[in-house]
């Protein structure tokens, strides 16, 4: 699963758009946009843990209002003095509304996520829905003021719901053709 990922990443990195795709594309709209910000996450809704940490994406646009995202994140929490880890790594479709200096998002995702406490992890097959909303401050930045993503992962035949929460930077790179 991770090798797979891995080269999806790489193909997504270095794919170069058609023309005909990218005259579809918003005037001054980037073909990619790079996400990097703190996070919140509600592991388990009630009773739950709240974790603290990061969440980086990667956005393809592919139309103007379609792209394909990569989606990484990390939280932690230190309790008695063991830390317990959360990475998520999940990639689906994104679909955006653009409006002036605002762009409102929704996405699905698909991939997987993994606990760690010092001598063991547990890996897990994690779905996720959600969505947000960038305010656009220049030519080439964005702050993303909100993202909520409701997020469920199964593992050892059960079902965890788990809600997270971003604020951050986007960063739109130039295109490359």
């Amino acid at each position: 699963m991770k090798r797979h990922l891995l080269l999806l990443t790489i193909g997504f990195l270095f794919a170069r758009p058609a023309p005909a795709q990218m005259a579809l594309s918003a005037p001054g709209t980037s073909s990619t946009e790079v996400f990097a910000g703190g996070s919140y996450f509600r592991a388990g809704i009630s009773p739950g843990t709240n974790l603290a940490g990061w969440q980086t994406a990667i956005d393809y646009n592919v139309f103007k209002h379609v792209g394909i995202e990569l989606d990484f994140g990390g939280q932690y929490k230190s309790v008695a003095g063991t830390t317990l880890s959360l990475y998520e790594y999940m990639a689906g479709p994104r679909f955006m509304y653009r409006s002036g200096r605002t762009t409102a998002f929704v996405h699905g995702l698909l991939g997987g996520d993994a606990s760690h406490i010092p001598g063991h992890t547990q890996g897990a097959f994690a779905a996720g829905v959600g969505g947000g909303l960038d305010v656009r401050v220049g030519k080439s930045v964005s702050i993303r003021i909100i993202q909520i993503d409701w997020i469920d992962d199964h593992a050892r035949n059960v079902w965890g719901h788990n809600l997270r929460g971003a604020v951050g930077v986007v960063f739109k790179l130039p295109h490359m053709y």
